[in-house]
């Protein structure tokens, strides 16, 4: 990425709750962001993605901002977030996550930032009920109405929007190109892995004659763990040799529950669990299979990433993810919360070669035509100098 005279010297402010939320998607786009020309503020809580942060050499500013809505905390961050804006005189505040795009909105409003923008990756209010989901609703509004754009990272999102009314018209979000936050990066994901395979299975301790399912992401109920532990389960009794890796925190508020997650986990000499990695490469390097049986998703990058090494996915057939797999071509989308039927697709693949591979060529040829992270940087730097 090449500076560009139109950007050179201009303001941008990348906003999410958590660092990690900044970095573990959007790593390549900033870096091509700051390449630009464009002077960068990060702009988050502190977390495992700090020392990300530190490696891009980006200037961060650390404003926390709780996830749960919580009044005084609220306020506090609402209020050093406007300080922070007028103070740093931004061209363009760009915020992810929820509730950081919340306060963003309102706090780059009246600080009179020129250019505003959110991108919605996904509704937490997706299987809500009640007042939960009225506030939540009006939440989205309210960053609709204040930012100057708003983008989502698939086409499914938009429609699900505008079915809830929460839009009146589908033009009132935008999709960059086929959809994803920020692409993927196929110089890291890449399918030429036969040695790598081979040297790291050795380094988890892992036989080189496992098949190995993976699961990237936060380990929580939404994410769909409880019914991928209950297919697994399914799976090693048809076929022992099957190997399941987890790979991500801990994310289950409710002690008891998690507890009996980790148990479960614990308990299974078949399953591997991780905690955290920046590096989500290394693991899909010696895997031959994703799981992504989440109960909501904005998109599904993950599903991305592992077609561009050749791998298939198994997703719940939801908003996002039916974006990201396209069904019985690129991966398989079941029922969602079926852990019935996520078993029985499980072993299919396992125990088919022929559909497995198929399936990883056209996963593969997928996210090089569409994904690349090249592409949605062009057209996210397009964004910001055509809204300028």
């Amino acid at each position: 990425m090449k500076i560009d005279a139109e950007l050179k010297g201009l303001k941008l402010a990348r906003i999410a709750t958590l660092s990690f939320s900044l970095v573990s998607q959007l790593k390549k786009q900033l870096e091509d962001c700051k390449n630009s020309g464009l002077e960068i503020t990060l702009i988050s809580g502190t977390d495992d993605g700090m020392s990300i942060i530190d490696d891009l050499d980006i200037k961060h500013k650390q404003i926390f901002i709780p996830r749960d809505i919580s009044l005084i905390k609220d306020l506090v961050a609402l209020i050093k977030l406007y300080l922070c804006f007028r103070h740093n005189k931004f061209n363009i505040v760009h915020s992810t996550t929820p509730k950081a795009g919340l306060l963003t909105a309102i706090a780059a409003y009246f600080a009179r930032v020129p250019v505003r923008l959110h991108t919605f990756t996904g509704q937490a209010w997706a299987n809500l009920s009640g007042w939960k989901r009225s506030v939540c609703i009006l939440m989205d509004k309210v960053i609709i109405l204040l930012n100057s754009r708003v983008y989502a990272d698939s086409n499914s999102q938009v429609k699900f929007l505008y079915e809830n009314k929460v839009i009146s018209s589908i033009g009132d979000i935008t999709v960059l190109g086929n959809g994803s936050l920020a692409g993927v990066d196929l110089d890291i994901f890449t399918n030429k892995k036969d040695k790598i395979r081979e040297e790291k299975r050795a380094s988890f301790n892992i036989p080189d004659s496992a098949f190995v399912f993976i699961y990237l992401g936060r380990i929580n109920l939404e994410k769909g763990i409880r019914e991928l532990l209950q297919a697994f389960n399914e799976v090693i009794r048809k076929d022992p040799k099957a190997v399941l890796l987890l790979v991500g925190p801990m994310d289950i508020k409710k002690p008891i529950e998690s507890m009996n997650i980790i148990e479960k986990i614990s308990n299974n000499e078949n399953i591997f669990r991780f905690n955290y990695t920046d590096e989500p490469q290394e693991f899909l390097f010696i895997s031959d299979i994703l799981c992504c049986p989440s109960h909501r998703e904005g998109f599904g990058t993950v599903i991305i990433e592992a077609g561009a090494m050749g791998i298939p996915s198994i997703g719940s057939n939801v908003i996002g993810l039916k974006d990201s797999i396209i069904h019985n071509e690129t991966g398989i989308l079941f029922e969602k919360a079926n852990s019935k039927e996520l078993g029985k697709h499980m072993y299919e693949l396992m125990d088919n070669s022929l559909l497995r591979k198929q399936l990883g060529i056209n996963a593969r040829k997928n996210a090089i035509e569409n994904y690349s992270s090249t592409r949605l940087s062009s057209l996210i730097l397009d964004q910001y100098k055509n809204l300028l």
